[in-house]
């Protein structure tokens, strides 16, 4: 991977490994990213242009960029019903996954739960 998601902390990159947008529908947890691989996957990291978006004249500079799982990137904006019914699929999907993989889930329920902790602590430092 390349470009702002790779800047340190000190020249305004990211400081945490987590999906930072409002709903994560990642059923691992905001802490998990999948390695940049081909076939392209959901839950490989993307940039999230944030709080503006590019079409609105957002820039992609270090202020402006956040980590995003790739299929919470694209589900994040939009209100549109089709919007709306692919995120209610996203969490259903996600709740399927639960149900289908308990042992696995509930390995690393601390570790999401962990993640989902750091990421409330993130969101209630960063300035309005």
């Amino acid at each position: 991977m390349q470009g702002i998601l790779t800047l340190g902390p000190g020249q305004g990159g990211i400081t945490e490994l987590l999906c930072d947008t409002d709903e994560c529908y990642c059923p691992r947890g905001r802490g998990h990213f999948e390695r940049l691989s081909v076939p392209l996957t959901d839950w490989m990291p993307s940039e999230d242009h944030f709080p503006k978006l590019r079409m609105f004249g957002g820039r992609r500079v270090p202020g402006n960029i956040r980590l995003a799982h790739r299929r919470c990137n694209g589900l994040a904006n939009g209100w549109h019903r089709g919007h709306v019914k692919q995120r209610w699929r996203a969490a259903l999907e996600a709740a399927r996954w639960h149900k289908d993989h308990w042992e696995e889930s509930a390995t690393n329920a601390r570790e999401r739960g962990a993640a989902e902790a750091r990421w409330v602590a993130m969101r209630e430092a960063k300035p309005p």
